[in-house]
């Protein structure tokens, strides 16, 4: 995926969030042997004293997306002022739909009393034989047809504005994107020499847990072709 970064593609939001689970475990595991008092020398130190953090990837990663499918108001200042821009826009509308909802004018043309949905248009559900009461674009009807949904005439440019700042906010979120794997790119070597790191650690404890959990030992061979094994057991079926 950073290589893909690499070559000026896209990372994805579940591509950097791994990154940055990558160095938030690098950065836990360097603080976790410098918290070590023993100053025996071991293979887990020496493998330790080969990761470098960076913290400041790790936290600009954090900073902008908020989980696999989400991405934080703040990744931006254009995309802050954009998202404030569509919610206006979205209670513009709410609040001159509910008003037909709610004016006697409508009153025996409406199914229910919400504002629905349809696609990416706000509309109202009006009954049927009363189409011609609401001026609008229709956009579905119910599955028995009793119920059409109507975009009326008075939203059609609050849509229209709030449609082009839904994908102004894309637009925006893909230069995030963009900047995040460009950053994540830039730093590839430290990142993939940090993963086989972390790897092989994980591939050491693993094995250390096995063997304290069966409380083995660890064999001595020799060339005399002795064999002496001692409370020997297996934990097969």
């Amino acid at each position: 995926a950073i290589r893909r970064g690499a070559s000026g593609g896209m990372m994805s939001f579940s591509e950097l969030l791994s990154v940055s689970a990558i160095l938030r475990a690098c950065r836990r595991t360097i603080n976790y042997a410098a918290s070590v008092e023993d100053d025996t020398k071991n293979s887990i130190l020496e493998y330790i004293s080969q990761l470098t953090e960076n913290r400041y990837l790790e936290e600009e990663i954090n900073h902008c997306i908020v989980s696999e499918e989400e991405i934080a108001d703040e990744a931006s200042p254009e995309l802050y002022t954009i998202r404030r821009q569509i919610l206006s826009a979205q209670n513009s509308i709410k609040e001159k739909l509910n008003d037909m909802l709610h004016s006697s004018k409508y009153a025996k043309s409406i199914q229910d009393a919400v504002v629905t949905m349809r696609g990416d248009r706000y509309c109202l559900p009006v009954k049927a034989e009363y189409r011609s009461q609401v001026q609008g674009m229709i956009h579905d009807q119910s599955s028995t047809g009793s119920t059409i949904f109507v975009e009326p005439m008075a939203v059609v440019k609050l849509n229209n504005d709030l449609r082009e700042l839904e994908i102004k906010e894309q637009q925006e979120i893909e230069i995030v994107l963009s900047n995040l794997s460009e950053l994540a790119a830039g730093n590839l070597e430290l990142i993939d020499d940090n993963l086989k790191i972390m790897v092989e650690l994980d591939f050491i404890f693993a094995r250390a847990l096995l063997a304290k959990s069966q409380n083995a030992s660890e064999p001595v061979f020799n060339r005399e072709g002795i064999i002496d094994i001692k409370k020997a057991r297996h934990n097969f079926q």
